[in-house]
């Protein structure tokens, strides 16, 4: 069975009073993951999506932020369990679509699942070199998130994640998206 919605924004994935946005940073890299629940509601059931408009949703966020800013390593999209029903099942699979500095395209893997969740979550994460700006951060967030990350989130984010950009490693920043 497929899902003929037709996805035409990455944010549409998203369900915007879920969002949540996590950031970590180590002297290597900075990850950037936004989770939410997966907007298309498939309760109690196997998970079905387009894994080609994920891909190009995917590829053009990967783009996008590129061509701003040179520091992104990775992205990394997939689907998570919400409350499992019962773990005596078939096993089946989700896609895992991925993109890294030196590929021209975006590579899938699957994901598999024994589970039948209550619901889907939808994560994706990114992967950063170590940086002093901002921007590359906000850029991918805005691809993502799209209208969801208000221009007043923007500058609420922005103060959250200053004492990640200048060293303090220990921290993780959460930051939750509602409308």
């Amino acid at each position: 069975m497929f899902n003929p919605l037709i996805l035409k924004d990455m944010y549409t994935n998203f369900d915007s009073n879920t969002t949540e946005i996590i950031v970590a940073a180590t002297p290597d890299n900075i990850k950037v993951t936004l989770a939410g629940d997966f907007a298309i509601k498939s309760h109690n059931s196997q998970l079905f999506v387009n894994e080609n408009i994920l891909m190009t949703e995917l590829e053009s966020v990967w783009r996008n932020v590129k061509d701003k800013s040179n520091k992104i390593i990775d992205i990394q999209l997939h689907f998570e369990e919400i409350d499992q029903l019962t773990t005596a099942t078939n096993k089946y699979t989700t896609p895992v679509i991925s993109m890294k500095k030196g590929q021209r395209m975006p590579h899938k893997t699957t994901q598999e699942h024994k589970a039948i969740p209550v619901d889907w979550a939808i994560v994706i994460t990114a992967t950063f070199e170590p940086c002093n700006r901002i921007l590359p951060i906000i850029e991918f967030i805005e691809h993502v998130l799209g209208p969801y990350f208000t221009p007043a989130m923007s500058s609420e984010f922005e103060v959250g994640i200053r004492p990640l950009l200048q060293g303090e490693y220990s921290k993780e920043i959460n930051f939750l998206i509602s409308e």
